[in-house]
């Protein structure tokens, strides 16, 4: 009986050693800045290319308990891009002016757009402003790249810089709209005739207003 009994008191002992083992986790911490080491919020962490359910906070940090550290660690945001760093216990990640122009920030961009809209089949990505805008503002006619020039149907019968509509963006005029990202946008609309006359001459050949999220 006295045998019986240590080696339950053993098993028991191995077990919890083993359970605890199992249970111990290990907490990965890092921030994540933009080009000009301003912190990026919400920003999107994956390990070694798997999407995790955490994001940054306002100061750009965040932090992760893995059962098994990643070999990388990457950061995902619609507005800076991507970027990915091998993983060391300090995980700092910076984002740069070509985050937004790499391969694998599109794709990452595809599979997180697909997910916020539930996987729709009818789910389109576009990999710049002018492909968005052609896909999704009929009222607009486009010339193709590299000159990307962008008329209001209507006032289009020529692309010359006198024909070129208004632009507001987040209710700011600009001439600049490239650097949009197409996940970004919220909404575009587009004025022309008597919807334009509230902007007066600048709008005289119509008014596209564009709004981010």
């Amino acid at each position: 009986m006295k045998h019986l009994t240590i080696l339950l008191i053993c098993f028991l002992m191995v077990f919890s050693i083993s359970n605890a083992q199992q249970k111990t986790k290990t907490v990965i911490a890092g921030t994540v800045k933009d080009s000009l080491g301003q912190p990026v919020n919400n920003a999107i962490i994956f390990l070694d290319d798997s999407k995790t359910r955490k994001t940054t906070n306002k100061k750009g940090e965040f932090k992760i308990k893995v059962k098994k550290l990643p070999e990388t660690v990457s950061a995902f945001s619609e507005d800076k891009g991507f970027e990915t760093v091998s993983y060391d216990s300090i995980v700092s990640i910076k984002f740069n002016t070509n985050s937004l122009k790499k391969g694998e920030y599109v794709t990452f961009l595809a599979k997180y757009s697909n997910k916020k809209k539930n996987s729709s089949k009818n789910q389109q990505v576009f990999t710049n402003i002018y492909d968005y805008l052609r896909a999704m503002a009929p009222m607009l006619r486009i010339s193709g790249p590299p000159e990307n020039q962008i008329r209001v149907r209507g006032y289009d019968s020529s692309f010359n810089s006198s024909n070129e509509p208004l632009f507001i963006v987040n209710g700011n005029p600009t001439r600049v709209i490239e650097d949009i990202i197409p996940a970004s946008i919220k909404s575009v609309s587009v004025l022309k005739d008597s919807s334009a006359a509230a902007y007066g001459a600048r709008g005289a050949n119509g008014v596209i207003i564009i709004t981010t999220k």
